[in-house]
């Protein structure tokens, strides 16, 4: 999660990590200041090969679209939720 937070943020931009305890489950969270995106778009990142940003963009960086989805696979395999956000100016991930 933090490399596609770097990857998708703005120059300058700022990442944060969180972790801790809720309640009786471990969390995560990693949020950055990226592009501001649509909620209905970035619940589709955790669909193989979504990317968010155009095909051509994407290609150029190497992507292919499988970061997030990838994540989303691991977090169900041990039981937790992946949670996507959009925010005023980016996007926070949070595994629980």
């Amino acid at each position: 999660m933090g490399p596609l937070a770097i990857q998708y943020n703005h120059n300058n931009g700022t990442i944060w990590v969180t972790t801790g305890i809720d309640d009786t489950r471990a969390f995560i969270e990693v949020a950055n200041t990226g592009e501001i995106l649509e909620q209905a778009r970035v619940s589709t990142f955790t669909e193989p090969f979504m990317r968010a940003r155009g095909r051509t963009r994407s290609e150029d960086l190497g992507n292919r679209g499988l970061g997030l989805a990838i994540v989303a696979s691991i977090t169900a395999a041990h039981e937790a939720d992946l949670i996507l956000t959009a925010r005023e100016g980016g996007v926070r991930v949070q595994a629980r």
